[in-house]
């Protein structure tokens, strides 16, 4: 087999590797839906963002984007208000229960890959970032044809 696609095969294992669809969510025993961190992360910078908007940002259908709302509401961490600008639409907001979750997702990552990259010296980290960054590069310039 070709070198590069033993790299591709071991990229898309490790892309996969640390997901699961659904596992308990932090001091809770209900389950936690992978998406819910990337859309904390995206209204903690962005907050009042239209589901379509947040569909969007983060590459996801819209019904994947509003059933995962739909559940956080649910749960405390987002909000809907009426947009003002147009009061035919809602604007999704992160709460306070919705930034500490998100707090607590992202030290989470933060712990799991210090875990997984824990093998690798910081010179090894730092050359495979920059091996990685320019792969991502060629692929984002290659977009079309990939």
């Amino acid at each position: 087999m070709e070198l590069e696609h033993e790299i591709m095969k071991c990229v898309v294992r490790i892309g996969s590797g640390g997901r699961r669809r659904h596992r308990p969510a932090i001091n809770t025993d209900k389950p936690r839906f992978c998406g819910y961190g990337h859309i904390l992360d995206v209204l903690s910078k962005n907050d009042g963002l239209s589901q379509r908007e947040i569909a969007e940002l983060l590459n996801i259908r819209p019904q994947s984007a509003s059933e995962a709302i739909a559940s956080m509401e649910g749960q405390g961490l987002v909000e809907k208000r009426i947009n003002e600008l147009d009061k035919r639409s809602s604007l999704v907001y992160i709460t306070q229960a919705g930034r500490q979750r998100q707090m607590d997702l992202r030290e989470e990552r933060i712990r799991n890959a210090r875990k997984i990259f824990e093998p690798l010296t910081d010179d090894e980290k730092d050359t495979l970032l920059k091996l990685l960054n320019k792969v991502t590069a060629a692929m984002q310039e290659n977009k079309e044809e990939c």
